[in-house]
């Protein structure tokens, strides 16, 4: 799902550079991705827009804390991993922070899917604008 979501982003004009992504086994397109400029496994900027934890819910537990240190600031967390609560995910980032829980239909990348989600906490997320491309 991750990897549809960012292939509609980039068929909407979002620039391969201004990605990161931190997989550990990068599919053979993230890695034809990194050759365009997509920051792959790298280290992360220092206060991304937003941050999209897109792996299965066994693997959250080895991926917030690779995520982390972009906590605690202005940072937007968005979830699409089924199963995890927002109570687990502020656990596990062990910082204050704006999370958001979207559960997308499977057809993100025609970009006429639909979204559920919920946040936390609600004040900061209204607050935050989405970035321009």
């Amino acid at each position: 799902m991750g990897q549809a979501l960012l292939d509609g982003w980039l068929a909407g004009g979002l620039a391969p550079a201004a990605v990161s992504v931190l997989d550990p086994a990068p599919s053979e397109r993230l890695q034809e991705l990194a050759a365009q400029g997509l920051r792959l496994n790298g280290d992360l900027p220092a206060a991304p827009a937003a941050c999209l934890l897109a792996v299965k819910p066994q693997q959250m537990a080895d991926a917030l804390p690779r995520v982390a240190q972009l906590a605690g600031g202005d940072t937007v967390f968005v979830s699409i991993a089924a199963g995890t609560t927002l109570a687990a995910l502020e656990a596990g980032l062990g910082a204050p922070a704006p999370i958001i829980r979207a559960m997308p239909t499977p057809r993100p990348r025609s970009a006429a899917g639909s979204l559920r989600w919920s946040a936390m906490p609600a004040p900061t997320v209204r607050r935050w604008r989405w970035p321009k491309r």
